[in-house]
């Protein structure tokens, strides 16, 4: 007791305390969620790395309940801005400065809208993920 007093002191605890029962028994533990059944660990990391990719935007997740999209193809955003940048080259080169000059500020106005949209999305990774690979 007497080192949660100092420590209260030294301000390295803010606020009240947690009482053992809080510290052995956290509220995140207690929501788990929904449950899957794997049928090995195969399986486990396969869902793992298609949730990260989702999360990364590699992968779209695509609902089967959509029938009307199934025409148009998935295209992410990483693949998006090169696609701009080329057609902003094309439309300088080939077409007049003139009469391409509205499209070409239009195809930025989108990559940078994309580049927004690539930025808040975004996850920071530390230097540890990329050194300790085992």
């Amino acid at each position: 007791m007497n080192s949660i007093e100092e420590l209260t002191t030294r301000r390295r605890i803010i606020g009240t305390p947690l009482t053992v029962d809080e510290i052995l028994d956290p509220q995140e533990e207690k929501n788990i969620g929904e449950v899957t059944a794997y049928e090995d660990d195969d399986a486990i990391v396969a869902e793992i790395q298609h949730r990260q990719g989702i999360r990364s935007g590699e992968l779209v997740e695509v609902e089967s309940d959509d029938e009307d999209e199934g025409d148009q193809p998935k295209v992410c955003a990483t693949e998006l801005i090169p696609l701009c940048e080329k057609l902003e080259a094309a439309c300088v080169a080939r077409a007049g400065a003139d009469s391409s000059l509205d499209l070409v500020h239009k195809l930025r106005a989108f990559r940078a809208a994309l580049r927004r949209e690539e930025l808040q999305n975004a996850k920071q990774a530390t230097l540890d993920r990329f050194w300790n690979t085992e």
